[in-house]
């Protein structure tokens, strides 16, 4: 199919000589939330993730890179039916891989972001405050693990459009980005700096 990202199906694979099927749960249904067209809601996902993960601790971390992702690359449609645990069948419970990922902004209609942090997390839409975040789980995480997370995601978001061009991404979506990343590769370094200043 022309100009289609095809990802391998990751809920089934061929187990001696038999289709093993894997169950999948939204992140939306799993917190409860699962009403159409209701507004998501990051903290309430994240505790379904800590509530049901048999990986919490990464699987929160994960969560986090991947909204960072989203505000980075300006990919507004969140909501929580785009995130989901896998329930693998002879093992454990964990967040299902990505998918469904893309930068909306493209979209003629105008996608509002669909999830969002709470107001005191998030007070600027699309901004969230990533050292406030990160914070917010110290029962989780750590102030030493917060922080080399932190520093690695403003590393990785400072080097998207690098990155981008050499995955062949068309220039007219990079040019689209730049600015943006550059704006939360700045976010995320105030954010550590807020972390650091814990110790």
């Amino acid at each position: 199919i022309d100009d289609a990202l095809l990802i391998p199906r990751f809920d089934r694979e061929a187990c001696a000589g038999k289709l093993l099927r894997h169950g999948l749960e939204t992140l939306s249904s799993a917190a409860g939330l699962s009403a159409y067209g209701r507004r998501g809601d990051h903290a309430a996902f994240c505790a379904a993730i800590l509530a049901f993960s048999a990986d919490a601790k990464s699987d929160l971390l994960e969560y986090l890179r991947r909204d960072i992702l989203n505000v980075a690359l300006r990919n507004t449609d969140n909501h929580g039916r785009n995130s989901a645990f896998i329930k693998y069948a002879q093992g454990p419970v964990t967040l299902a891989p990505l998918y469904d990922f893309a930068p909306m902004f493209l979209d003629p209609e105008g996608i509002a972001r669909a999830s969002r942090w709470p107001d005191s997390l998030e007070p600027v839409t699309g901004r969230p405050a990533w050292g406030e975040i990160v914070k917010s789980f110290q029962r989780h995480i750590d102030q030493e693990e917060a922080l080399a997370f932190l520093t690695e995601q403003q590393l990785k978001v400072e080097a998207l459009p690098i990155t981008m061009r050499a995955c062949g991404v068309e220039e007219y979506v990079i040019q689209q980005v730049t600015r943006r990343c550059a704006e939360i590769a700045a976010d995320l370094r105030d954010a550590e700096r807020g972390v650091d200043q814990l110790g």
